[in-house]
């Protein structure tokens, strides 16, 4: 039988965690990808993680995600992370669309999730949060990838994608990476390689 969860690490990491054994304050640094719906299964991970573990620090922590990896990071933030992520959950579950809904469509019940997630006061807990340091990354079109007409944007993300085949760097043509971050300053050390990126104070 496969086991539930698997942990990878270096030979430092685990070297000091075999030592110390599993404290929360060795951790700086939380990384949440996009991924849709493999979230539901991350939630309840999250629930422990949010809810109880990285609770009993008080050190810095910072967050970097993109999609559904940030709002997962954005439960974090706030007062009740559990009612937060139950909230998420339950927006994301129900979400209805029309048969073929038009990205105005999307953004909309999108914001609608959004809200119930972070309440009235929510965006404010999430940019003055005095331990966790947001980060969320985005990324911006360029030329036919800023398009909002739909032939145009086909052909720049086509054209993308040939130009990511040959090679990575060929990306920073068509996008540019947005980091908005909580804070005056983004973490130092997350000076992102690759291509052109913008910081955005939130």
């Amino acid at each position: 039988m496969a086991d539930a969860l698997a942990v990878y690490m270096g030979q430092e990491a685990a070297e000091r965690i075999g030592r110390d054994g599993w404290r929360p304050e060795h951790f700086s640094l939380l990384l949440g990808a996009s991924g849709g719906a493999k979230w539901l299964i991350l939630a309840h991970l999250d629930r422990f993680l949010f809810g109880d573990y990285l609770q009993r620090s008080d050190q810095p922590l910072s967050t970097l995600g993109s999609s559904i990896g940030t709002w997962r990071h954005a439960c974090l933030a706030m007062p009740n992370p559990l009612a937060a992520i139950d909230a998420m959950e339950q927006g994301y579950i129900y979400q209805r669309y029309a048969r073929k809904p038009s990205a105005e469509e999307v953004s909309q019940v999108s914001s609608g999730i959004l809200a119930n997630i972070l309440g009235e006061d929510g965006a404010r807990h999430l940019v003055e949060h005095p331990r966790i340091r947001t980060h969320i990354v985005t990324a911006r079109g360029r030329g036919p990838s800023a398009s909002s007409a739909t032939p145009l944007l086909a052909a720049g993300m086509g054209a993308a994608a040939l130009s990511n085949g040959i090679s990575r760097r060929l990306l920073q043509w068509h996008f540019q990476r947005v980091v908005f971050h909580s804070g005056a300053q983004p973490r130092p050390v997350l000076d992102l390689p690759g291509f052109a990126t913008h910081y955005a104070p939130l």
